[in-house]
């Protein structure tokens, strides 16, 4: 019979077989009803090769239990909340978990029997106390218990001897839906720099960059999530003005409005290296294939001009919609330098000098400022903390390591195999050293730019938003503290034109910077340096001297 599974029981099947294949390893499952937990522990049983018992709730049971266990086997016992009809069975099940041994299961005659029967496998040395002890002991090293339940109480059965697993699907605030929307604020356009950073540092330093820009990510964040829960706060700025007091709102909206067109000035960069070579591919006219003269000019500013339009909405949530297709489009450009890799080293070797495993420079701290852009993504995880489902420290640490974890091994693989294929030429946009003419890295190029073109409106929106805020702050006379830029009402927009006036001076400006500032590295890294780090590592260290306990532990955090 073939099965089809989907991932997420694929993993769970795996984990139970993974347990029950231990020594009285033990599970509890817990999940809605229907979720799958009987059929996948009965799935898991049948690949370990284990007889599958499940009491049946009649008058004989008993010795039926008592039967499985004699023989020996390697057992897999299924007990549902539907089988405890009586208070004791919880008594049961907590002692075979805890000890082995089950009291009053078996009559002193029983008891005998069952001793003559294992005699020849105990040593015969033994007394019959030390033979029964043997045998209970042989016994309930094969059996292994799968607890599905409903709901998980305080009554459980010994739950701390077992593995549990939580059968849920994924939902808008779970925990693989926070580690979604974290990973895709981070990933972006600093997936193209990383190689870059080996080139600055050389391939050993900069892999040990990396790894501390993810330590250094996931102690911000694990902080965040932590003062979250302990204070109530539900965004960033509130945890900033619980911390600071109200001035901390517009100093709050001053970082964002210009982290966020520093970031737009980044994609306006990546727009101006991605459709001159288009173009190039495109029109094989001499004009075509000058990439940084009037075309990457011409292109920056037609991109700004067609952008217009899209500032007009004060509600541009539909374009969360796209973020699969930028995610997308970076996993495929990372596949298509990842494949390339070999080809490339063997070509670039000698006319790009030797490899570096480490290079002490000045531009060691662009380095550095490239990767705490590359983790930021810290606006995002009070919210994320706020709306987990069943908040617990343990699991806000799960959220943190993972998504840093695959984080940093992303851009470990990006930036090696980027580095290994151009060596010492490897430029700040890595699609830069490609061949124009290369058809699935002009693919690449293509999707990239309509990532851009969606990229910029979904960050410039909130941008302005915060702009028009720090204009309400100095006008009015009496200043209120405002919420972060997400969590205004939609709604209200008391200043349509003002707003869209500060939109259309935003993007003048960036496609101006963008024209003038040809490398996107320099961008990224002076992001990195200022408003990246002070929202990733200084304003947590900062409320965590406020919020958390003064302890050893705290202090090396902060430090």
């Amino acid at each position: 019979m073939n099965l089809v599974l989907f991932e997420d029981a694929m993993m769970h099947l795996m984990r139970i077989n993974r347990t029950i294949r231990q020594k009285r390893g033990s599970a509890m499952l817990v999940g809605v009803g229907g979720s799958g937990k009987q059929s996948l522990t009965r799935l898991a049983a049948f690949i370990s090769g284990h007889y599958l018992f499940q009491i049946t709730i009649t008058k004989t049971y008993r010795r039926g239990l008592t039967r499985e266990i004699q023989f020996m086997e390697d057992v897999t016992f299924i007990f549902t909340d539907q089988d405890v009809i009586n208070e004791n069975f919880l008594e049961i099940m907590n002692s075979m978990l805890a000890t082995g041994e089950v009291v009053g299961l078996l009559q002193k005659d029983e008891k005998e029997t069952a001793i003559n029967e294992v005699c020849g496998l105990a040593d015969r040395r033994h007394l019959a106390q030390a033979t029964e002890r043997w045998r209970s002991d042989n016994a309930f090293q094969g059996l292994w218990m799968s607890l599905p339940a409903v709901e998980v109480s305080t009554s459980a059965p010994n739950a701390r001897t077992c593995i549990e697993r939580w059968l849920s699907p994924m939902t808008e605030n779970g925990f693989r839906s926070g580690m979604l929307t974290l990973t895709t604020t981070a990933l972006g356009g600093g997936v193209l720099s990383v190689s870059f950073v080996m080139n600055i540092c050389g391939v050993g330093l900069g892999c040990l960059m990396l790894m501390t820009g993810a330590l250094l990510a996931y102690l911000g964040m694990d902080a965040l999530m932590d003062m979250s829960n302990r204070t109530g706060c539900s965004s960033y700025a509130a945890l900033f003005s619980y911390c600071a007091g109200t001035k901390a709102g517009p100093i709050l909206d001053a970082m964002l409005f210009i982290y966020g067109n520093g970031a737009c000035v980044g994609y306006m960069v990546f727009i101006g290296d991605f459709v001159p070579n288009i173009i190039a591919l495109i029109f094989p006219e001499n004009w075509a294939q000058d990439t940084k003269g009037p075309t990457r000019t011409c292109s920056i500013l037609i991109a700004a001009v067609l952008l217009v339009p899209m500032m007009l909405p004060n509600d541009l949530s539909k374009l969360k919609f796209l973020q699969p297709v930028s995610i997308m489009s970076l996993l495929y450009m990372s596949i298509v330098v990842t494949v390339k890799c070999p080809g490339m080293f063997r070509a670039n070797s000698e006319a790009n000098g030797p490899l570096r495993l480490a290079t002490f420079s000045l531009h060691f701290f662009e380095a550095f400022a490239l990767c705490v852009f590359a983790f930021n993504c810290h606006l995002n995880v009070i919210p994320i903390a706020d709306r987990l489902v069943r908040p617990t420290r343990e699991r806000m640490k799960k959220v943190s390591a993972r998504v840093n974890i695959f984080q940093c091994a992303f851009y470990v693989l990006i930036g090696v195999t980027g580095y290994l294929s151009f060596l010492n030429a490897t430029l700040s946009d890595i699609l830069e050293n490609y061949n124009p003419t290369d058809y699935f890295v002009a693919a690449g190029r293509c999707f990239l730019t309509l990532t851009m073109m969606v990229a910029i409106p979904a960050n410039l929106n909130p941008t302005v938003k915060s702009g028009v805020q720090l204009k309400e702050y100095f006008v009015k006379s009496d200043p209120t503290l405002l919420e972060s830029p997400t969590n205004v009402e939609e709604a209200r927009d008391q200043q349509p034109c003002f707003r869209i006036a500060v939109s259309i001076a935003c993007l003048a400006c960036q496609a101006v910077v963008a024209v003038n500032v040809p490398n996107v590295g320099t961008v990224l890294s002076l992001l990195g340096a200022t408003v990246a780090t002070a929202m990733m590592l200084v304003i947590p260290a900062y409320c965590m001297g406020i919020v958390l306990e003064n302890s050893l532990k705290r202090r090396s955090k902060q430090a």
